[in-house]
């Protein structure tokens, strides 16, 4: 049945399949909770990076988390591309970018999420879309640092390891925007046909 979403427990990383991705963005009522879904499978970020986004966060054609909203402490910066500026709401009334999802409970949007997509969390999100630019080909270098992994031997996805040294460059920023480019297209492709 084309309706069906395979369970978090069918996938041994907990990746969406495509089928999965059309299914759960059907299931979200909420307009914010489905540019929220769509912005975690486009940027990979953490669960409160997103969740908690600051309207500050967003200039000159980057989103940047500063270190001291990271697990890693470090900051993040991704370039945004058209589709990412297209998901993000405008409230210039709040500092957030989601100010719904910033006032709930952190785990809210996660339960609206699992019942949608039965069982998947927002790091499953963040682990789809790491999956999704590795089959589309991305470096594993860019991958890293799209997710903002810097530590030697941290896993972007089971058995796939990288060691990422050095900081981002204009280059750098190049090759991420054409992989999340690319990302994008594949997502608006499958979520519009």
């Amino acid at each position: 049945d084309e309706n069906k979403i395979a369970k978090k427990s069918d996938f041994r990383d907990g990746r969406l399949t495509p089928d999965a991705i059309k299914q759960t963005y059907s299931n979200l009522r909420r307009s914010d909770d489905r540019a929220a879904f769509v912005l975690y499978l486009l940027t990979g970020l953490r669960k409160e990076e997103l969740r908690l986004l600051k309207q500050t966060d967003i200039a000159d054609d980057m989103l940047t988390i500063p270190g001291t909203r990271r697990k890693n402490g470090k900051a993040l910066t991704q370039p945004l591309t058209a589709a990412t500026r297209a998901c993000l709401p405008s409230v210039a009334s709040s500092p957030y970018v989601f100010p719904v999802l910033a006032s709930e409970s952190p785990s809210a949007f996660t339960g609206r999420l699992k019942t949608a997509s039965n069982g998947h969390t927002p790091h499953d999100l963040r682990r789809t879309c790491a999956g999704i630019l590795r089959e589309l080909g991305a470096p594993t270098e860019i991958i890293a640092r799209l997710l903002g992994h810097t530590l030697p031997g941290a896993t972007i996805a089971p058995t796939i390891t990288y060691l990422y040294t050095g900081g981002p460059t204009k280059h750098d920023d190049n090759a991420a925007a054409k992989w999340l480019t690319k990302l994008a297209d594949f997502l608006e492709n499958l979520l519009t046909h």
